[in-house]
């Protein structure tokens, strides 16, 4: 039998008054203790009142359940609640700092999760079983004092216990599990296991599932394509000359899927006055990483239903969605009614950090791309579906790199470069500028007095300026020509000049400069 201390309580169904707008019941809730939950069943339609602030908590959906997670490990979990908001557009939850409209709540939804096994549909429903069954002991036994005295002790009703999950990717709802470091998480899977869903749907059900989820939750299948982002910012320069902020591919990338082209190298040309150069956007792809566009296609399982939005939740630190509004940690992407259920995610991801080791596949990292979808019928009933996909970082040398099966064909991985595709700059005439970016690049600082910086690096580089060769960070595989002043990055540098006059600036770090000079 569990211990008491552990089973759920329930919380009562009050009326309350002065509340929300309106009359009517109301479910009054209160924050459980740490580590502590509260299974509520709430009849449809009924309020919500809930005695703490919507920044204490995060919502999250398992199959038609609604659950609110706090820090210290409390839940709350109100069984088929997500499901009866959908049909009850004017239901209110009122938090104590402000009052969320049904829509709203279900807009704060930061993570979906579906299950097919019954005995792990719910949070708590083992301990909740178990009070029930330690109820009814206590009322047979009372009723067995009433016959004897001294009746025997009744034996504890067995409950079942849910399978624990054998891999991060069973696809059951964790909650109590801390999310994994990007940078740490291998997948430590091989080529011919089983692999991670490409659907919303549970790992056992094959990618050419269609949902089936209970209520209107369900499964999404995703159709991806790996394709570029591109797009030159050019302004002109006080005094003369151009700032120039590289995008991350060529023009064809953005609808050419062909490996060549996802993998050319950008071009950059300066003008004959003095100019400012980034190899990489720096306001889209800030120090240490990049950005790729990733086109998607949803298929739900309902005709005729077109969703109206998309939901990223749940990204790892450093990433973020360029073309999306932020809401807290969610990016909300609106879709465009004349092209169908399409959404493309222009997705800024962390590059490894230099001497990260890749793990038995290879990957040098993973995370999971989660999208809920948000759609309205003609009646105006809200409609969800969830859908994700795997990615991983490694180094991309050929089309097979890109598209990791498994043996059975049911499940993609699909790859991001860890080391981009590099940048060929001609700076031109003038004094310029140049900071380098990720990937190889060749750089010609052209005529006038250069400076190469590598400010950006997210790692200490080494560069030779005699030599016309970079190694490390973002100096890593380039080629210079025509520079005689070099920056280092924020960390320890080595810097070396050429027989002639030059400039360096270290910046921080510990770093060694040969002058040559």
């Amino acid at each position: 039998m569990a211990n008491p201390e552990t089973l759920p309580t329930k919380a009562s169904l009050k009326n309350t008054t002065g509340a929300g707008a309106g009359d009517g019941p109301a479910a009054v809730i209160d924050r459980p203790p740490p580590g502590g939950y509260i299974v509520q069943e709430v009849s449809p339609g009924a309020k919500l009142k809930l005695n703490f602030n919507t920044s204490d908590v995060r919502v999250a959906a398992l199959d038609v359940d609604l659950l609110l997670l706090f820090p210290d490990g409390g839940k709350i979990v109100l069984p088929g609640y997500a499901l009866n908001m959908l049909g009850s557009a004017g239901t209110e939850a009122i938090f104590l700092d402000k009052t969320l409209l049904s829509q709203d709540l279900l807009a704060s939804i930061a993570d979906v999760r579906l299950t097919d096994d019954a005995s792990m549909r719910l949070v708590g429903q083992q301990g909740e079983t178990e009070q029930q069954a330690t109820a009814q002991e206590k009322k047979d036994a009372s009723e067995e004092e009433e016959k004897d005295e001294t009746p025997p002790p009744s034996q504890p009703t067995p409950v079942a216990t849910p399978p624990a999950p054998n891999s991060k990717f069973t696809g059951v709802a964790d909650f109590n599990k801390p999310p994994e470091d990007a940078a740490d998480a291998g997948l430590r899977v091989r080529r011919d296991d089983p692999l991670p869903s490409g659907s919303g749907a549970p790992p056992n059900a094959n990618n050419n599932h269609t949902g089936d989820g209970d209520g209107n939750i369900k499964a999404a299948k995703l159709e991806i394509t790996l394709l570029g982002v591109s797009g030159d910012v050019v302004s002109p320069r006080a005094g003369g000359g151009l700032i120039i902020r590289g995008g991350a591919s060529v023009a064809d990338a953005t609808t050419n899927p062909d490996f060549a082209v996802q993998q050319q190298a950008t071009t950059l040309n300066g003008s004959a006055q003095g100019d400012i150069i980034y190899a990489r956007n720096p306001d889209r792809m800030p120090s240490g990483t990049y950005e790729r566009l990733i086109d998607i296609v949803a298929e739900l399982p309902d005709q005729g239903i077109v969703a109206n939005s998309a939901t990223i939740t749940n990204l790892p630190p450093g990433f973020a969605i360029n073309n999306a509004r932020q809401d807290g940690d969610r990016w909300i992407i609106d879709m465009d009614a004349l092209d169908p259920n399409h959404l493309q995610v222009e997705l800024r991801y962390m590059l490894p950090a230099d001497g990260t080791r890749p793990d038995v596949n290879g990957f040098l990292s993973n995370f999971v791309l989660n999208i809920l979808f948000s759609a309205l019928d003609s009646a105006g009933g809200i409609h969800l579906y969830s859908g994700s996909q795997t990615f991983v970082t490694r180094d991309v040398r050929t089309e097979d790199d890109v598209e990791i099966s498994s043996t059975d064909g049911e499940t993609t991985f699909y790859a991001l470069n860890a080391t981009p595709p590099g940048t060929i700059i001609n700076a031109g005439g003038g004094d310029d500028t140049v900071y380098a970016g990720p990937g190889h690049d060749v750089i010609d600082g052209g005529t006038g007095t250069n400076t190469i910086s590598y400010a950006l690096s997210a790692s200490g580089v080494t560069v030779d300026l005699a030599a016309g060769t970079g190694r490390g960070g973002y100096a890593e595989g380039d080629v210079l020509t025509n520079f005689q002043n070099v920056e280092g990055s924020a960390f320890a540098d080595s810097l070396v000049g050429t027989s002639g006059n030059n400039t360096f600036i270290g910046s921080a770090g510990a770093d060694t400069i040969i002058g040559n000079g």
